[in-house]
């Protein structure tokens, strides 16, 4: 996978008033996925973070799985670009990339384009067994 550079020296960071959110599961189990996602949704909203129209994405697969044979994964790519999205929200950090090299490139993505990622794993916990956050 090609390395991914970062902004040029000088480039502005624009600062949004609003946390606009892209919520991103890869999970073989269809209904695990979508309990996770469901999850996923309410930890953003409880914090006042809106989810991208379309912006909610489940990618049926196993981790170690490349992200770029992943179709979920490249609309992702694409959903980072728009100006609404600055947090990328993920159960863990390994949905990024199995491989730490892969993780990188896809984290450098993120970033230049202004875009945060948020790991919710311990909150997700909490949400699907009942528990308090």
């Amino acid at each position: 996978m090609p390395d991914i550079s970062p902004p040029p020296p000088g480039t502005a960071l624009v600062r949004r008033e609003r946390t606009g959110v892209a919520l991103y599961v890869c999970e073989p189990d269809p209904a695990a996925a979508r309990q996770i996602l469901a999850a996923a949704r309410q930890i953003a909203t409880e914090r006042g973070w809106e989810v991208a129209a379309e912006a909610a994405v489940i990618d049926h697969c196993l981790l170690t799985s490349d992200p770029q044979s992943r179709a979920g994964w490249t609309a992702v790519r694409q959903f980072v670009r728009r100006p609404e999205i600055n947090v990328l929200l993920v159960p863990e950090i390994a949905h990024l990339g199995w491989r730490w090299s892969v993780w990188q490139a896809e984290q450098r993505h993120l970033h230049t384009h202004g875009v945060s990622l948020a790991s919710v794993a311990p909150m997700l916990d909490a949400i699907l067994q009942g528990g308090e956050r």
